[in-house]
């Protein structure tokens, strides 16, 4: 199954990484200005939350609205999620569904999740039925057709027979799954990632892997590998990374990496714009170097350079099992 080389509205090169805009990030920023940095770094896509647009002031709201606009004037994507995951970690005793429909109908967007459930009942079958009955009814009172499915599911082994019968009654631009839910632990969730990707392509089409709340550069490495496609998360805007290794550090200690960048010492910028923007830049040249090394068939050699050493040889035989050809090549791919 051949890998289509872009994603969605906006011809997005993947595998690719969204920058999440949210409120339950931990620093003292607003969803506005993290937004504000964003924009100003044309980072071109992103992802934001309508609980958070919902929940804003008046002013604020009328402003991320207006630099929204401007997002999809300058060729920006925009993904808008559905609010549950601020809704879980801010604690709100509610967010309707109905909240979610208005603030989808009025908010400039490309594309959305649907209003997901984090703790679905019954079989495979039934899981699935839900998803579909469920995310028509959103497209309907959401009033958008590119709303795409984030399934979630009982056990990590039930993911890749749900997402095949959701891309086969469905037919989405793309398909999320939770990382938290994938598996103990990175190798776990890289070899569901792998069944989701290989059950997926017998379906005749290539249908593109979301990998919601992985901003874990080694992660989306990993995943990628195995099949994902996109990524989003908040790893951005809470540490600092360092852009010869790949790890994450705590967002205090840009002073060991802001030589990287010219934004990691630029006076003229706040200390968490110049943080955000430092690790902006490196996405956009990691999920770069992913696909190149896809490209050329050496994402193991890229794996190999990054990976702990203790561990790489359980991902070389994931990879050797998987075969990244073997899950990417082949016929009736999807354009």
């Amino acid at each position: 199954m051949e890998r289509i080389a872009k994603l969605g509205i906006g011809s997005i090169p993947i595998p690719c990484f969204f920058p999440s805009v949210s409120g339950a990030a931990k620093n003292s920023l607003s969803p506005l200005e993290h937004l504000k940095v964003v924009m100003a770094m044309r980072y071109p896509h992103f992802l934001i939350s309508a609980y958070d647009i919902f929940h804003a002031t008046r002013k604020d709201r009328l402003d991320i609205h207006k630099l929204l606009e401007r997002a999809a004037s300058q060729g920006q994507v925009v993904l808008m999620d559905s609010g549950l995951y601020e809704k879980k970690w801010l604690r709100a005793r509610s967010w309707p569904k109905e909240n979610f429909y208005g603030t989808l109908r009025n908010t400039p967007c490309h594309l959305a999740f649907c209003y997901d459930n984090p703790n679905p009942k019954g079989s495979t079958d039934q899981i699935a039925s839900a998803v579909t009955r469920d995310l028509t009814t959103d497209q309907k009172k959401g009033d958008m057709k590119t709303i795409n499915p984030l399934i979630h599911a009982q056990y990590p082994a039930d993911f890749p027979v749900i997402c095949s019968q959701v891309a086969k009654r469905l037919n989405p631009a793309l398909i999320a799954v939770p990382e938290r839910e994938l598996g103990e632990g990175v190798l776990a969730i890289a070899q569901t990632v792998r069944s989701i990707r290989e059950r997926l392509n017998e379906t005749g089409q290539y249908y593109p892997v979301h990998i919601v709340g992985t901003g874990n550069p080694l992660s989306i490495l990993i995943y990628a590998a195995c099949g994902a496609d996109s990524f989003d998360g908040i790893d951005w805007c809470q540490t600092v990374v360092d852009h010869a290794t790949a790890r994450l550090y705590h967002s205090l200690q840009l002073d060991f990496f802001a030589h990287q960048t010219p934004y990691g010492s630029d006076p003229k910028l706040p200390y968490l714009a110049r943080a955000f923007a430092h690790n902006l830049v490196f996405y956009l040249e990691w999920t770069e170097k992913i696909r190149r090394s896809i490209g050329e068939g050496s994402i193991a050699e890229m794996i190999a350079r990054f990976i702990p050493p203790k561990t790489l040889i359980k991902f070389q035989e994931l990879l050797s099992n998987n075969g990244s050809s073997k899950t990417r090549r082949g016929r009736g791919a999807r354009k």
